[in-house]
């Protein structure tokens, strides 16, 4: 995907005996991420899953063929970690399955997960009469997908037309059923970069706020030596 790692192959090998050489490294393993497979047919999936898998496969044999030992391989994201589950001496690394979202339900349909988190939007404004702007902006939730960025919990005609920094607009049949402040839920179609805008998220049980955690993801701290 050209962001971090090194190809399966004969370099891949090399660097990781050289790793396993080196006494200033402790090495556990190999991680392989596959987030480019995300095919909504479960069978396609795992067709191009194994597939490319068997190079990750094959560089193991390789490596352990010549004396070092693998001590953990984890695989996968949240698409596939289901088909890395069947394999042997495999950790596992899904994330979005932890609170799941809106994207991934409509996508990955075998997966069946329930929402875990949801964003509470207010009412804010009333523009026209079939309008309803909501304090959901791009500083609510993940906005780096198309619209709709949100799926609203409930029985609501909504039709998310535009949003801005502060606001979503929505169509609507006829705005008069809702008033200014009425609170919607909603869960977002992309959940892992929502949760990064806010310092904590609130738990419930059983309707009831008990709680919080705090997002330690928000955070971004360039650290030096001298710290």
């Amino acid at each position: 995907m050209n962001r971090t790692g090194i190809i399966p192959g004969k370099r891949a090998a090399n660097l990781y005996r050289s790793m396993a050489d080196d006494p200033e490294i402790i090495l556990r393993g190999m991680h392989l991420y596959d987030g480019h497979i995300h095919d909504s047919d479960p069978a396609l999936r795992k067709q191009i899953c194994d597939k490319d898998f068997k190079a990750v496969s094959d560089l193991q044999k390789e490596i352990e063929s010549s004396g070092y030992r693998i001590s953990a391989l984890i695989a996968g994201g949240t698409p596939t970690f289901p088909i890395h589950a069947q394999r042997k001496h495999t950790e596992l690394s899904p994330g979005t399955v932890l609170l799941w979202d809106a994207g991934y339900g409509e996508k990955f349909k075998d997966l069946t997960f329930d929402f875990a988190a949801v964003v509470a939007s207010r009412i804010v404004s009333k523009p026209a009469d079939n309008l309803l702007c909501f304090d959901l902006g791009h500083k609510s939730v993940a906005s780096e997908m198309p619209l709709p960025r949100v799926r609203f919990l409930g029985e609501h005609d909504f039709e998310q037309i535009s949003q801005s920094e502060e606001h979503l607009v929505v169509k609507c049949p006829d705005n008069a059923l809702y008033g200014i402040g009425d609170i919607c839920y909603a869960v977002p179609v992309h959940i892992c970069p929502t949760v990064s805008k806010y310092p904590k998220a609130l738990t419930v049980e059983k309707n009831k706020i008990t709680g919080s955690w705090a997002v330690a993801a928000r955070d971004h701290v360039m650290t030096n030596n001298d710290e």
